[in-house]
């Protein structure tokens, strides 16, 4: 009788252990599933969010681009203007051989314009030209004086 009791306690254990087992793996199954579900999810959200991020990136290389365009417009349309005023100031020197002042005044006006075009060399040639022109005159020394001055040539600078 003993035997027969401890065969049963043992096949009753064993039972209950079987039936643990099998509801032990169902969860770790469900467990997996899940989390296989949430790194999908996860994985189309982050496929999701890349190419979100990618467009906008797009997007702002493409203003850029738009931007750097219409900048290289406006300094071609600016270059053109001041070509018109250095021709302008070409033909007024021109015209104006008989007044030195305002050949003079003609001749720092197109040096400053060389200035704008950082055509250092002309500019200052143009100021040098001014005072040929007009060397009883103040304004062109000063000119140059000033354009000496903006260039560290401080000696230079007093001198006009």
């Amino acid at each position: 009788m003993r035997k027969k009791i401890l065969s049963a306690l043992l096949l009753g254990l064993f039972t209950v252990a079987s039936t643990s087992t099998f509801v032990s793996c169902k969860d770790y199954d469900d467990d997996v599933k899940n989390l296989q579900d949430q790194i999908t999810t996860n994985d189309t959200n982050l496929k999701k969010l890349v190419e979100d991020k990618i467009a906008l990136v797009n997007a702002e290389i493409e203003k850029t681009n738009k931007a750097i365009s219409d900048a290289e417009k406006a300094y071609k349309a600016a270059d053109e203007e001041l070509q018109k005023k250095i021709d302008a100031a070409n033909k007024a020197i021109k015209y104006l051989a008989k007044d030195s002042h305002w050949q003079s005044y003609t001749y720092r006006l197109r040096a400053r314009v060389y200035l704008m075009l950082d055509d250092e060399k002309s500019a200052l040639t143009d100021f040098t030209k001014a005072i040929k022109v007009a060397p009883e005159e103040p304004e062109p020394y000063q000119a140059r004086g000033d354009y000496y001055y903006d260039h560290n040539q401080y000696d230079l600078a007093d001198a006009d």
